[in-house]
């Protein structure tokens, strides 16, 4: 996307318009290959191409696009369970959405709302933990079993804080497909 940075540490202003337009759009991926493969440039291509996403990011209005994701969703449960999670952390400046998953589907579907807040997708498969590191604004974590629901909590946000996705004294929602 960035195909000058390949001979140039600047991209152009059009590819620039096409990594933000990419965001806006809802893209769950962007990605670099010549730029970082075989570039002059790959630190420096990276480091646009995260600014170029941020800046982007920062100009969605979550509230309209939830609003107007709802009205063409078809009424279904995971759906509804995927929308009041989303619909909550707008309204009450939840932190972190964690989804307890088998098949990544609860997670892909909270994703599909474009939540502000992180997405903790948790599993007990490495390959759906994989898989869900690949869509927009989820996190992959890999979970010994689903047993323990209470405890298994506990040991999931003392992860996310490892990670860095949430802190003590912040609001999480769990919702488990």
């Amino acid at each position: 996307m960035l195909e000058s940075m390949i001979s140039k540490p600047r991209p152009t202003r059009a590819e620039a318009s096409d990594v933000a337009n990419a965001v806006l759009d809802g893209t769950d991926c962007i990605m670099l290959s010549g730029e970082t493969a075989t570039g002059e440039y790959p630190v420096q291509a990276c480091s646009m191409m995260s600014k170029i996403a941020t800046e982007a990011e920062k100009m969605i209005n979550y509230k309209s696009l939830f609003n107007e994701l709802k009205t063409v969703t078809p009424k279904m449960t995971a759906e509804s369970m995927a929308a009041s999670a989303c619909n909550a952390a707008l309204n009450l400046n939840i932190d972190l959405i964690i989804c307890m998953t088998d098949t990544g589907r609860i997670a892909r579907l909270v994703a599909k709302y474009r939540p502000q807040q992180p997405i903790l997708a948790c599993s007990v498969s490495l390959p759906i933990v994989k898989q869900m590191n690949m869509t927009r604004g989820v996190v992959g974590y890999l979970i010994p079993s689903y047993q323990g629901s209470d405890n298994l909590i506990k040991v999931v946000i003392n992860g996310a804080k490892f990670m860095g996705l949430c802190e003590t004294g912040h609001k999480v929602i769990a919702i488990r497909g």
